[in-house]
C-alpha cells in the first residue's frame, strides 16, 4: 500500500504517482471510517448437560455466535462458580474445559459468556500497487481482555439474622502472540469488609501446548494430571516425536482454605501423551505424588485413552491406581483402584445423541493426614454409577435429554437411582426461551424430587431477564415429603455503553420452618 518512492527517477511520474496514491488512500481511510468496523457484544446463555472426568458439556453453540477458545461463566442461582474453556463446539452444542474442580460442578448449572466481535460492514477495495513495497516491520501486537466487578449481597436469615457482604474481583488475561505465544492470566477475589484479596490464579505461559515446547509458571493446572488440583509451581511439556509429547509439574499445595501459598505439602507429576500413528486413537498417562514432610500424602497413577474412528463415535476410558505402599489403610491394599470410567457418545444424523457412562469410585484417602474426601448422596448420584442419556434437538420445537443412572451403594446390595429431564425450548419471536429441569432420587436413606422451571428473555436490546421456579421434596424411608422447599430467583443483567454491565438478583427459599432471601448487586467493567 505504501510505495518506495526513491526507486522513481522521474520527477514528473513521482508527483503523478504521489497525487493518485494520496486520492486513493484518502478515499479508502472515508471508508473505513463510514463503513468499516463496528465493535459489537454478542452474549449468550445456556446450561450444564453432561459431565465426564475432565470434561463438561453446554447447550450453548455456533448459533449463539461462540467459538473455541471463548471462556464461559459458570452460575449456580447467584454464586458464580468459576470459568470453562471452550475446545469443541457445534452449532447448538459445546465442549469445555473447566478451570474449577469438576467436583464442584452439577448438571443444570448455567454458563453464559460475553465478547467483544469486530463486524466489517462493508470490505473496503484494495488498492493497486504500483511499486513493490519492502517488507515492513512487524509491530509488536498486545492482545488483553478481563473485567473488574464490585459486587454485594444481602442475605435474610431465620430469627432476624443478616448478614452483608461486598465482593471486588479482578479478571485479567494478555497475550502477545509474536513472543512465542506469550500469556498472562489473573483472577482474584477481595472481600471488601476485610479488605483481603484472595489470588485464585495467576499464571504466565509460553509456547503453543501440544505444538512445541511450552512452559506455565504460577498457579498452574493440568487436565493431563487430573486430580492433583491447583499448584504453585511449573508446568512444562515437549513434543518430543510428532505423535508423543512429555510433559511434568512440580510446586506447592495452596491453602485450601485461603487459598495462601504454602509450602507444607509438595507436588510432583509426570505425564506423556501419545497419539497413535491411526490417527484415531489418543491417549496420556501420568504418575503424581504429593508429599507433607518426609511423608507420603497421596501417589497415584492417572490413564486415559480415547478412540473415535469417525466423527459420530467418541469411546474414552479413565483409570485411577492410589498407591498405599506405606501400610494398609481402611483396608485399602498396595494399590487400589479409586476412579475408573468408561464413556460413550454416539450421534444419529444431526440431531440425535446418545450417551452412555459407567463410572466406578472409591473415597480418596490421603495417607499423611488420614484424611477421607466424603462421598456426598446429592453430588455424586449423578457421577457415579451407570449413567444414560438421550438427546434430541430440533430447530422447531428444541431439545430434550432424558438421562437416568443406577448405581450399587457402598456396603449394601441395595440400588439407588436417578432419573432426570431437560428440555429447552427454541427462541421464540421476542427472545423468550424457557426450560424444565427435572431430577429423581431414589436410593437407601431417601426419595427426593426436585423440579425447576426457568425462562430467560432480552430486556432493552442488550440486556437479559432470567428467572427460575423449583420445587424441592425428599423423604425418609419411604416417606416423599418430609421436607419441602420452594425457591423462586431472578436476575437481571444490563450492558451500559461499550464496557460496564450492572447485574442483579435475588432468591427466596422457604420451607416448614424458615424463609431465606438473598440480594445480589453487582457492576463490572470489561476491558
Amino acid at each position: 500500500m505504501f510505495m518506495n518512492l526513491a526507486h522513481v527517477i522521474n520527477a514528473t511520474h513521482r508527483e503523478v504517482n504521489m497525487i493518485k496514491f494520496l486520492k486513493k488512500n484518502l478515499f479508502l481511510c472515508l471508508l473505513a471510517f463510514g463503513f468499516g468496523q463496528n465493535l459489537e457484544i454478542i452474549t449468550g446463555q445456556g446450561k450444564v448437560t453432561y459431565l465426564t472426568a475432565d470434561q463438561v458439556y453446554c447447550d450453548i453453540g455456533t448459533s449463539q455466535g461462540i467459538s473455541v477458545g471463548d471462556t464461559l461463566q459458570l452460575f449456580r442461582r447467584s454464586e458464580i462458580l468459576g470459568d470453562l474453556v471452550i475446545t469443541h463446539s457445534a452449532k447448538n452444542s459445546s465442549v469445555t474445559s473447566p478451570l474449577v474442580p469438576i467436583e464442584t460442578i452439577q448438571i443444570g448449572d448455567r454458563v453464559q459468556f460475553e465478547k467483544s466481535a469486530t463486524i466489517i460492514l462493508t470490505k473496503p477495495l484494495e488498492p493497486e500497487i504500483i511499486e513493490k513495497k519492502e517488507p515492513e516491520k512487524q509491530n509488536l501486537i498486545i492482545k488483553h481482555s478481563g473485567n473488574i466487578s464490585l459486587r454485594t449481597t444481602i442475605q435474610s436469615l431465620p430469627d432476624g439474622v443478616s448478614d452483608k457482604t461486598g465482593i471486588g474481583t479482578l479478571q485479567y488475561g494478555l497475550s502477545v502472540p509474536s513472543m512465542r505465544h506469550f500469556k498472562v492470566g489473573i483472577y482474584g477475589r477481595s472481600n471488601l469488609e476485610d479488605h483481603q484479596f484472595t489470588l485464585y490464579q495467576a499464571r504466565a505461559s509460553f509456547g503453543a501446548k501440544n505444538k512445541e515446547p511450552y512452559l506455565q509458571l504460577g498457579r498452574v493446572f493440568a487436565s493431563e494430571l487430573s486430580g492433583i488440583g491447583a499448584t504453585d509451581g511449573l508446568l512444562a511439556t515437549m513434543p518430543i516425536f510428532k505423535n508423543i509429547i512429555l510433559g511434568g509439574l512440580g510446586g506447592f499445595q495452596p491453602n485450601p482454605e485461603s487459598y495462601q501459598f504454602n509450602s507444607d505439602i509438595k507436588k510432583i507429576g509426570l505425564f506423556s501423551k501419545i497419539k497413535f500413528p491411526s490417527q484415531h486413537f489418543t491417549g496420556s498417562i501420568a504418575f503424581v505424588g504429593q508429599y507433607a514432610g518426609s511423608g507420603i500424602d497421596r501417589e497415584f497413577i492417572y490413564s486415559k485413552l480415547s478412540y473415535s474412528p469417525i466423527n459420530q463415535l467418541s469411546l474414552k476410558l479413565y483409570q485411577t491406581f492410589d498407591f498405599y505402599r506405606n501400610e494398609l489403610i481402611y483396608d485399602r491394599d498396595f494399590i487400589e483402584s479409586t476412579f475408573s470410567q468408561f464413556s460413550l457418545r454416539f450421534k444419529l444424523g444431526r440431531r440425535i445423541t446418545l450417551r452412555s457412562r459407567y463410572t466406578s469410585r472409591q473415597q480418596i484417602i490421603y495417607q499423611q493426614s488420614q484424611v477421607l474426601v466424603p462421598d456426598s448422596l446429592f453430588q455424586s448420584e449423578l457421577k457415579n454409577g451407570w449413567y444414560n442419556s438421550l438427546r434430541w434437538q430440533t430447530n422447531s420445537w428444541g431439545t430434550i435429554q432424558i438421562g437416568s443412572n443406577f448405581r450399587k451403594e457402598s456396603g449394601t446390595d441395595q440400588f439407588s437411582a436417578v432419573s432426570s429431564v431437560y428440555y429447552r425450548s427454541t427462541t421464540l419471536g421476542n427472545g423468550l426461551t424457557f426450560d424444565w429441569n427435572s431430577l429423581m432420587i431414589q436410593n437407601q436413606l431417601l426419595n427426593g424430587l426436585q423440579n425447576k422451571l426457568g425462562l430467560s428473555i432480552p430486556f432493552m436490546g442488550n440486556g437479559f431477564i432470567h428467572a427460575n421456579i423449583e420445587l424441592y421434596t425428599f423423604g425418609f424411608g419411604k416417606n416423599w415429603y418430609d421436607y419441602i422447599q420452594k425457591t423462586f430467583s431472578a436476575s437481571l443483567s444490563k450492558r451500559v455503553g461499550k464496557h460496564l454491565n450492572t447485574y442483579m438478583s435475588f432468591d427466596l427459599s422457604k420451607d416448614a420452618e424458615f424463609i431465606r432471601s438473598f440480594w445480589y448487586f453487582g457492576l463490572t467493567y470489561r476491558f
